[in-house]
């Protein structure tokens, strides 16, 4: 399966919100565990007097009987920052697709005008050919504005993320259902700051299959010359003595093109290529 050389950084980053959810949903469920545990305590009592021996408990400063209500809205914080987190890696992950796309085929961008960031790579997959469902750049939406939501601090939904939701909600929960096993996350609904257990795994899972998704199919738009001489010239570029010797060369490139880029190609073909690239140098 073809790929660019940046997907597997990006799924990586990915890798580690998704690793941290999972240690928050580990923390949380030991926290309850000792809260549920403590018995009669009075109600009025302060963190600092039940946890003395916590050197933090003192920075919440939290009453007994309000504790599992502030748990709770600590662990909706913690999803959806780390939520949150994982948009942006998805967002510097289209903006560094582009370019690498720009760089290795020597491309142009799509003359339409774009004012999102999920528009500008619609635009541009449809005028490099690659072919990919509107419903991906959809769901992008969704979680861009969720994220602006949320970090922006609103108390209501925007006119643009309401009327987001009431056209494409129905549409984009029934394309993730007939397409995965992934139905924690319900697109149609306006509790934006809440995540269930489910709900959060379901947008980090969901966020990484997006950049899977449009990775192979602009990654299936590079031309077997175009991976060749880009590969040529950035290993070139870290050693020059190799222009010597194209044997050594062509054996690097078809190496770095599969491990990069998921491709393998003939050396033959390869080492052919770039007689011809040095020749014309």
């Amino acid at each position: 399966m073809p790929k660019s050389k940046i997907k597997n950084a990006y799924l990586e980053r990915l890798a580690f919100v998704n690793d941290q959810l999972c240690y928050f949903q580990f923390a949380d469920d030991e926290v309850r565990r000792i809260i549920e545990g403590l018995g009669d305590v009075d109600p009025l009592k302060m963190t600092p007097e039940i946890f003395s021996e916590n050197p933090y408990s003192t920075r919440i400063r939290v009453r007994f009987d309000e504790l599992l209500s502030f748990r709770e809205k600590a662990m909706a914080t913690s999803s959806g920052i780390s939520i949150s987190l994982g948009v942006e890696h998805l967002l510097y992950y289209l903006d560094d697709i582009r370019e690498l796309k720009l760089e290795i085929s020597k491309a142009t961008e799509s003359p339409e005008k774009s004012d999102t960031p999920e528009s500008r790579a619609e635009k541009n997959l449809k005028h490099w050919g690659a072919s990919i469902s509107p419903a991906v750049f959809k769901t992008i939406k969704y979680f861009r504005l969720r994220r602006n939501h949320i970090v922006h601090a609103r108390s209501t939904l925007t006119s643009e993320f309401d009327r987001f939701i009431r056209h494409e909600s129905h549409h984009l929960n029934s394309y993730w259902t007939s397409r995965t096993s992934l139905t924690g996350l319900d697109f149609s609904s306006k509790d934006i700051e809440s995540f269930s257990v489910s709900e959060v795994y379901t947008c980090a899972k969901l966020l990484r299959v997006c950049i899977e998704e449009i990775d192979e199919a602009i990654a299936s738009t590079f031309s077997n010359e175009n991976l060749i001489e880009y590969m040529a010239r950035e290993i070139l570029d870290r050693d020059k003595k190799l222009k010597g010797s194209i044997k050594v060369l062509s054996r690097k490139v078809c190496r770095c093109i599969k491990d990069h880029f998921g491709v393998d190609i003939e050396h033959v073909k390869v080492e052919s290529f770039v007689k011809g690239l040095l020749e014309n140098a």
